[in-house]
């Protein structure tokens, strides 16, 4: 390792930070800083020769990306001044900014990467997206550029781009600091997304992405802010995920390059990491082996193929690395168990260790014994800090856990049982013992869990399914009982019905009869009457009352064996029902007019409120409109106000509809009774109100209930009821069904 930083020696590093690495042609060392310009150290030189805004054509001193282009011009990217062409021909400099006027100006001041592509296009990222100039035609500085646009799917996925690289089939690869990566696709000018999903293991582990990278194997890695590394698949369906637990020295990946010896060199946030590619397996270097420093800076790493070098920038100065001079650990190191320490259920020691150390390779514990630790170390003092471990517990898992460089596992509730517990380890090299340590652990049972508690256990169960067998013979008495009840009031159901079928073909000759004998007296024989006699008179006009009397009262007959005819049929689903898409504001004042002749007799009115867009419903409209009439009738009969109010408003996925009078109201005991049938009320402060057949509110009720609605009743006696149902919304997909 060879290491530089800023002292007060004058030809020093102009500043520790360093943020980017370049090697020319020629041989010389170009750093760029975050604070301070550019430090240019030339073959054979002691120190650093410096380039600022003082000495130079530089219109900054944060220097963030160096690049040489294929006619050895020196490419920088400053942050807060745009882009620097140094053309060392003729040592002229060339400032490119952003003009808001100009579209094919660079798109920011801010540049993070340089990438020349082998068609010769130097691709720029930069916070606002992407610049591209031709390397050839520079001069003129005309950009093609490539931006973020929410709107449009295929643009950039994101508008502050990190890093770009291209593969050896020609793919442009774009890492975003917020968006994941971007494949450029050339033919339709767009870019495909892969982002991070935390529904999807195999997706991008991360959206910061720092680096892109394709390996000797032509595998495409990318490096993430606090994700890890990436391995994208070959065939682009998804990620292998490396991190902290598989060796890696940090999950923020700062840089990554090749090394030509089949190895990558991951920079991280806290050390180095080297990759091996065949293995998979990492070997990490910090400050104590001779870095410069552990925190490295976004893209700071650099590899010389001119000389195998490697570059590294930190911020605590520059490490000039050859990898061919840097030696292996290969001594396999011994792995020892160390302590088992067990804890109760707070995690406090119960008790000293409970290991003999070595010499024992079994271990006894009860089933109290809720938590144990087994420590364990690989015996390697060559960096022990980046000793790696795994362990499995055979008969809990019997896949190998990795651990890192923890030295010690937890197990908690172990059952009754036998165990093998196995840990193997690795030096700092990752040269591995695989044989390990072995350590046998019995685990005994509770008491509970012994014969003679096996024996107490069946007696119990035995005493559970009998009592369960005499639960099952109750239950099935009282499902006989339930369905010997529910036969009874089909028979019941069937019997009314019947009864009344009987009753209505006489009642409607009764009914037809008395009508023709009224009309016929009044028309046929009382105007030809000799009626001046004022008993003759009176008797003429007790019949005419009488016959009207039969006629109400016939009428009045049939509608109650039409009603329970009616429920008869709903109970017994021998329904029709013709469902539609009704408006129900329309069918509320349908039900109005057709109890308006009510209103009107009572000197009352009806007063409708329907709320506005009301959401349409799926019904049968001519039994809605038998029960708003039914409803609307009642509070007619039992109310002593002048008016009922009937609303009707949206309730979430529900139309509710109430209709309040004010009449006497329902006692409390009479409540549970109203939607029953024959439910009258009995009762109350004014018996002198009309009856009913008592079977409107079950038939109403049968009726919302078949719409999947339900029916309800407040009431205060005195001062009025308020009757509720309410009806299903039809959605929006549901009414797209029934339209089809």
């Amino acid at each position: 390792f060879k290491v530089f930083r800023h002292t007060d020696d004058p030809r020093s590093l102009t500043d520790d930070m360093v943020s980017c690495v370049l090697e020319t042609r020629s041989g010389e060392i170009w750093a760029g800083t975050r604070r301070h310009g550019i430090n240019i150290k030339a073959p054979g030189d002691i120190g650093f020769k410096h380039l600022t805004i003082d000495n130079s054509g530089l219109p900054s001193n944060e220097i963030i990306a160096l690049h040489q282009d294929k006619n050895d011009n020196i490419w920088i990217g400053t942050w807060g001044q745009g882009l620097v062409i140094f053309n060392p021909q003729d040592k002229t400099w060339h400032h490119f900014e952003p003009d808001e006027n100009d579209s094919l100006a660079i798109l920011s001041r801010f540049v993070a990467d340089i990438f020349e592509a082998s068609d010769g296009n130097v691709w720029l990222a930069t916070v606002k997206g992407i610049s591209v100039l031709d390397s050839d035609n520079w001069a003129k500085g005309k950009f093609k550029n490539y931006s973020h646009h929410p709107q449009e799917p295929n643009s950039l996925s994101f508008p502050r781009v990190s890093a770009i690289h291209q593969d050896r089939s020609g793919n442009i690869w774009v890492g975003t600091l917020g968006g994941g990566l971007d494949l450029y696709d050339p033919v339709h000018n767009q870019f495909v997304h892969h982002r991070h999903d935390p529904y999807d293991p195999l997706s991008l582990s991360n959206e910061q992405v720092n680096a892109i990278f394709e390996d000797s194997q032509g595998r495409v890695w990318v490096g993430t802010f606090g994700g890890g590394l990436n391995l994208l698949h070959k065939d682009h369906s998804g990620f292998r995920h490396f991190n902290t637990v598989d060796g890696l020295a940090n999950d923020e990946v700062m840089g990554i390059v090749n090394d030509g010896k089949g190895q990558l060199w991951v920079a991280t946030g806290r050390g180095l990491s080297v990759l091996n590619l065949d293995e998979l397996t990492f070997n990490n270097i910090y400050a104590y082996d001779g870095l410069s420093g552990n925190e490295m800076l976004e893209r700071s790493i650099y590899y010389s193929e001119r000389t195998g070098t490697i570059y590294c920038g930190s911020r605590s100065g520059l490490t000039i690395i050859d990898p061919n001079a840097l030696s292996q650990n290969n001594v396999v190191p011994n792995i020892v168990i160390q302590s088992v320490q067990k804890y109760d259920e707070h995690g406090i020691p119960v008790e000293e260790d409970i290991f003999r150390g070595p010499a024992t390779d079994e271990l006894f514990l009860t089933h109290a014994d809720n938590i144990i630790t087994i420590e364990f170390v690989a015996l390697s003092f060559s960096h022990p800090q980046e000793n790696q471990y795994a362990y499995k517990l055979e008969g809990v898992n019997d896949d190998w856990i990795q651990l890192g460089s923890k030295r010690e596992v937890t197990f908690t509730s172990l059952p009754p049982g036998e165990y093998q517990f196995q840990v193997i380890g690795s030096n700092n090299d990752q040269i591995w013992n695989t044989g390990g340590a072995q350590l046998t652990i019995f685990v005994s049972p509770p008491w509970w869990n012994t014969w003679w508690a096996w024996t107490l256990l069946a007696v119990l169960v035995g005493l559970v399914i009998y009592f369960l067998i005499r639960y099952r013979d109750s239950r099935h008495a009282e499902i006989e009982e339930s369905r010997r009840l529910k036969y009874l009031n089909d028979a019941m159901s069937e019997f009314i019905a019947t009864v009344s079928h009987e009753l209505r073909t006489p009642l409607t000759s009764i009914m037809g009869f008395s009508k023709l004998v009224k009309k016929r007296l009044t028309e046929r024989i009382y105007p030809f009457a000799d009626l001046t006699d004022t008993k003759r008179e009176q008797t003429a006009q007790q019949v005419i009352s009488n016959m009207d009397i039969v006629i109400l009262e016939s009428e009045r007959l049939t509608a109650l064996i039409n009603e329970v005819l009616d429920l008869a049929r709903i109970e017994a689903g021998k329904v029709e029902w013709n469902l539609e898409v009704v408006s129900l504001d329309e069918i509320i004042h349908q039900a109005g007019e057709a109890t308006e002749t009510i209103f009107l007799a009572k000197q009352m009115h009806l007063d409708i409120y329907v709320e506005p867009d009301l959401p349409g419903i799926y019904a049968d409209r001519n039994r809605l409109l038998q029960v708003l009439i039914n409803l609307f009738s009642n509070s007619v009969k039992f109310s002593d106000g002048n008016c009922v109010e009937c609303r009707a408003y949206s309730n979430g996925a529900y139309v509710e509809v109430s209709i309040k009078d004010s009449g006497i109201g329902i006692r409390k005991e009479d409540l549970s009774t109203i939607f029953e049938k024959f439910g009258q009320v009995k009762g109350g402060h004014n018996l002198s109100k009309p009856g009913g057949s008592g079977l409107g509110l079950p038939i109403s009720r049968e009726i919302i209930e078949h719409h999947g609605g339900k029916i309800w009743v407040v009431s205060t006696v005195g001062e009025g009821s308020v009757f509720y149902f309410t009806l299903p919304v039809i959605k929006k997909a549901s009414l797209l069904q029934i339209n089809d």
